[in-house]
């Protein structure tokens, strides 16, 4: 179920906005808040629809995984629901290392399974955002994923 919050606050200067687009689905493993979730599509048990049901954290990809969606916003046990922003702001979003504000984003680079980088020139996909703060954990704006 699509949820989107367009405009949740916008002043008369045009100062303050929040525009988000969130997803939610269910997670097939624990899942931690601000890790980078991808589709689940392999779970032999599921048919048809019922397979984009469910995420799980992305694995990592040499070049990055073009396969992420989202960034989760809230811890789950497996089968639990799971938000994802797929598109505009989060405030956390899992980095293994420090990415400086203002640096385009790279979703689950080699070694680094649910996490964000910074984007090198190596990289094969797609952006996947932009850091917003600098630090381990910023607060990013999420390209629209799909």
């Amino acid at each position: 179920m699509a949820t989107s919050t367009l405009v949740q606050n916008l002043s008369g200067t045009g100062v303050v906005s929040n525009r988000r687009q969130t997803e939610t689905f269910l997670a097939t493993v624990a899942i931690v808040a601000g890790d980078i979730g991808k589709i689940a599509m392999i779970d032999a048990g599921k048919t048809g629809s019922d397979k984009l049901l469910y995420v799980r954290v992305a694995t990592a990809v040499a070049g990055g995984n073009g396969k992420a969606v989202g960034v989760i916003q809230n811890a789950a046990a497996a089968g639990g629901k799971v938000e994802l922003v797929v598109a505009g702001y989060a405030a956390t979003v899992q980095s293994t290392s420090s990415v400086t504000s203002g640096h385009i984003l790279t979703a689950s680079p080699a070694s680094h399974a649910g996490k964000v980088l910074q984007a090198i020139a190596s990289d094969t996909a797609r952006p996947f955002g932009v850091a917003i703060t600098t630090s381990t954990s910023p607060a990013c704006w999420i390209y629209p994923q799909f």
